[in-house]
């Protein structure tokens, strides 16, 4: 919270200068002056005779913020300028939100409606991959070391070649410590996104497995065309919430009488 002076009744004067909040930042302005004020967003200085809006003495208003400043003039005394996200008095709010807006332009904008996770557009989704060629008889593991609170939406298995069983497991030991590098890649990489990244790393080898609870298996034959099976992820709210492990293990198994091929896909979100 800031307490200003108004330095002009007639010439408008940047409110984030007076300030010191950063530009953008939306403000809450009480008029504890004696006089009228009155504030504009202009990307320039406005002229002394700009239409503004006025905040009588002992108002309270929110200013949200747009691209650009906020502009004020007004009367000597005492004004009160805080962040809208620090507030420690009552307020009146003219608006919602700015970002609560599809376009800035009154008139044409509406309320923005997203079916999308929040979680795509600050980067904290991720995918991944596996191409499958599983000689009979022997088995693909994938250790996944669970850093953090994890939502896994999506676990599908595309066979276009002989029969795969893929088990999942908390605990157990595979026959050798899985090495190959699995990727996790974001599902959002707009430039705009927040950097963040993955806590949850996935490792491959072909190899046995023993031990460990089963908490989930799939099973998938191909006969001369594409089969795909999902175990997570084929309805809607079909979702599972995962606890941080660094001990989960996917095993492919082939349990068919020739090479079994095809393509392991999965994505997630890190709480």
């Amino acid at each position: 919270m800031q307490v200003i002076t108004i330095p002009s009744n007639t010439e408008y004067t940047n409110l984030y200068t007076l300030s010191g909040f950063a530009a953008g930042t939306s403000l809450i302005v009480t008029n504890s002056t004696s006089s009228t004020l009155f504030l504009i967003q202009s990307e320039t200085q406005p002229a002394d005779s700009s239409q503004s809006f006025p905040v009588v003495s002992g108002q309270t208003t929110l200013v949200q913020a747009n691209a650009y400043p906020i502009w004020i003039r007004g009367g000597t005394g005492p004004v009160v300028v805080q962040s809208l996200l620090e507030t420690v008095v009552p307020f009146t709010g003219v608006d919602l939100p700015h970002d609560t807006w599809t376009w800035s332009q009154e008139g044409l904008r509406r309320l923005r409606v997203d079916a999308g996770q929040t979680s795509f557009f600050n980067g904290r989704q991720f995918r991944t991959f596996k191409e499958l060629s599983i000689p009979v008889g022997t088995s693909y593991v994938v250790s996944v070391n669970v850093g953090v609170d994890t939502v896994l939406f999506d676990v599908n298995l595309s066979i276009d070649a002989g029969s795969v069983r893929l088990k999942t497991y908390v605990g157990g030991t595979p026959g050798a410590t899985p090495t190959e590098t699995v990727p996790v890649i974001p599902k959002n990489t707009i430039p705009s996104t927040p950097a963040y990244t993955s806590q949850n790393s996935l490792l491959g080898l072909q190899t046995t497995f023993t031990g460990g609870v089963l908490i989930d298996v799939v099973r998938v034959v191909s006969a001369n065309a594409t089969a795909q099976q999902t175990s997570v992820g084929s309805s809607s709210f079909s979702e599972r919430g995962i606890a941080p492990n660094p001990n989960y293990f996917w095993v492919f198994e082939n349990f068919g009488v020739g090479t079994a091929t095809g393509v392991f896909s999965s994505f997630w979100e890190e709480r």
